[in-house]
């Protein structure tokens, strides 16, 4: 079967793992092959559209989105880029034909030929009463979703193909070792009842090379191992999701925020993990009052960020660049830094970064109200400062401020 036959058949159902994954988030989530039949989506869309999953599942995308609309089948060609993105405001249909208006990102997953093999769709309503800077906030929550979603399955994929490879071969194995073992049986009673037929042994010696012992018992424990390694894989990752994604509560509450940048870094490490290694210096720091679903957002979009800064240096040097993310406490505030290797910001759009829509990339590569983001969520609802320093061709440090009991305004003069 050629490839093109390959990326065409439909996807497996999704594990129980990804499916409770899908269903922590919070916003709508669709996935549909490279011909545009659905193929699982999660509870939020359920609510939004009144489908039961088994009356959705199967049918054409475009039952859901309408042919006429913002998104069109046709732009999926622009997906097959890396890291590729489709964001637009849009509508979708409910079961009852209802247009709601929603904001759309969609994110490609493709194989290892670079075609398409699935789409991943998010989406969030946007209410009646909305203003630029909601639908900035939504429209980021998107992009991170899209993400984080198109890193999961990549990550989790790797380690359940170990799983299943490991497991084929500890069945093959076990067959072989059950063969053996009613050789050995057949020798036992031979023995119980009288002298041993030498046809017997030989026999048993002959099985012995067949399946070749000596491979076994070296094999047979290093699968096991990659085994146990790989649940211990899926098991993080989805541990990691599940405090990702979990709700934020109304009012500030103290977390750890070591803990939320380890979960975050775990969550984002495809989006890195080809171009930059990755260091920590995480100091002790005293639980902090915050709204951590935004936090962990602007976690991620700055590790992404910097992943996307150091990817655009152009450079026949195989060696991969460095992120590095250090906190620390300083008196009544507590100091998160991410500093990366990469291109650096350009000295006369510098005074622009926190514009909303401004954006350095090209299109399909970001919508530009990352920064414009950061900046809002760290200044005005967690009272912090957000600062940049930069350098172009040697890379950005980007520090946040906060203070420790969510309440008191940083004070400007002691930002990082």
């Amino acid at each position: 079967m050629g490839t093109h036959d390959r990326s065409k058949q439909p996807l497996p159902p999704p594990s129980e793992v990804l499916q409770e994954i899908h269903d922590k988030i919070p916003s709508g989530l669709l996935i549909f092959d490279g011909d545009g039949h659905i193929q699982t989506v999660n509870t939020a869309t359920l609510g939004v559209l009144g489908y039961e999953l088994a009356d959705l599942v199967g049918r054409h995308i475009t039952e859901v989105l309408p042919p006429d609309g913002a998104f069109k089948m046709a732009h999926l060609e622009r997906l097959s880029e890396s890291h590729a993105s489709i964001r637009t405001k849009g509508t979708v249909r409910t079961r009852a034909g209802a247009l709601v208006p929603v904001l759309l990102c969609a994110s490609g997953l493709l194989d290892d030929e670079g075609e398409i093999k699935a789409v991943i769709l998010s989406f969030l309503e946007i209410p009646q009463r909305s203003n630029v800077a909601d639908e900035l906030s939504h429209a980021q929550q998107l992009e991170s979703v899209g993400k984080v979603t198109a890193g999961i399955a990549h990550e989790i994929n790797t380690p359940v193909q170990f799983i299943g490879d490991s497991v084929t071969f500890l069945h093959d194995a076990f067959e072989d070792l059950n063969q053996l073992l009613g050789r050995y049986k057949e020798l036992r009673d031979a023995a119980e009842a009288g002298p041993i037929d030498p046809a017997l042994i030989a026999a048993l010696k002959a099985a012995e090379e067949a399946m070749d012992i000596e491979f076994l018992e070296q094999e047979i424990p290093k699968s096991i191992k990659r085994t146990l390694e790989g649940v211990s894989r899926v098991a993080e990752m989805t541990q990691a999701v599940k405090e990702f994604t979990y709700p934020d509560q109304n009012e500030k509450v103290a977390v750890d925020l070591n803990a939320a940048l380890r979960t975050t870094i775990t969550v984002a490490r495809n989006e890195y993990k080809y171009v930059a290694d990755l260091e920590t210096d995480l100091g002790d720091l005293p639980p902090v009052f915050c709204h951590i679903g935004h936090l962990n957002q602007i976690f991620l979009n700055l590790i992404v960020n910097a992943a996307d800064a150091i990817a655009a240096i152009e450079s026949d040097d195989p060696q991969k660049g460095h992120i590095r993310i250090h906190t620390r406490c300083e008196g009544p505030d507590v100091v998160i830094s991410i500093s990366d290797t990469g291109c650096g910001i350009p000295e006369e759009i510098r005074d622009r970064i926190f514009e909303p829509f401004f954006t350095t990339k090209r299109a399909g590569k970001g919508t530009g109200q990352g920064l414009a983001i950061v900046h809002s969520i760290v200044v005005d609802k967690h009272l912090g400062t957000f600062d940049v320093e930069t350098e172009l061709g040697h890379g950005t440090r980007f520090s946040i401020r906060l203070p420790v009991d969510g309440q008191t305004p940083v004070d400007k003069g002691r930002s990082a």
